[in-house]
């Protein structure tokens, strides 16, 4: 089985689940027109896909509605499956997480993923969206402008201008060097990740509020 989401040969047709192996760890569906990208892992991967297959075909409620809309219009063998990489349980959500990145499976940046991954824990401690008396109507709206090189006077807000406040927190360093390789390779800072990560987290979790 060929793991390598970049090769033709690892992207199989839905209609031959049943091929797909009976093993722990992450897999991605992909539509094949759209390009759309859905990551998600299971401690058996044939049958998960399996039952994403049933509920596609099905138009089941509870399915992802970005991808049961697309399964109405262009049917469930629109789509096409991948086994991305066998983990085993102790290392599947990081694994999983580090998949959503890499392929931008969120759906902010057109993927099908609603929500960031979380380690099992995470999601028994908060399993619903809650209010909150400082959520926002759209956390989006406060990404910090991209970063533009050179002398700018076309009226746009420079990142510099955004105000900022320090962020102390504790973390494990092996997160923090690894987060701070990968953003450097992007450009990026480590505010940046951890910017995108804050307001995926919010987006997923709060309830939708009404503006003042």
């Amino acid at each position: 089985m060929d793991y390598d989401a970049t090769s033709p040969r690892c992207w199989r047709d839905m209609r031959s689940v049943a091929d797909a192996p009976s093993v722990s760890g992450v897999y991605a569906l992909r539509h094949k027109l759209k390009g759309r990208i859905y990551v998600g892992q299971s401690n058996c991967i044939a049958a998960r896909l399996t039952s994403h297959y049933a509920n596609l075909r099905n138009l089941a409620p509870g399915t992802n509605p970005e991808m049961l809309k697309d399964a109405v219009t262009d049917g469930a063998d629109c789509f096409e499956w991948c086994v991305l990489e066998a983990v085993d349980e102790s290392r599947i959500t990081a694994a999983e997480l580090r998949w959503y990145t890499t392929l931008n499976a969120s759906v902010s940046r057109g993927g099908y993923n609603l929500a960031v991954p979380q380690a099992t824990w995470l999601q028994a401690a908060s399993p619903r969206p809650v209010a909150s008396t400082h959520a926002l109507q759209n956390p989006h709206a406060y990404a910090l402008p991209p970063q533009r090189k050179g002398k700018r006077d076309d009226g746009t807000v420079r990142r510099m201008d955004v105000p900022r406040e320090q962020l102390n927190v504790r973390i494990r360093p092996e997160l923090k060097r690894a987060a701070a390789s990968l953003a450097g390779l992007q450009g990026l800072t480590l505010g940046d990740v951890v910017e995108a990560a804050l307001i995926e987290y919010i987006t997923a979790h709060q309830s939708e509020v009404a503006a003042d």
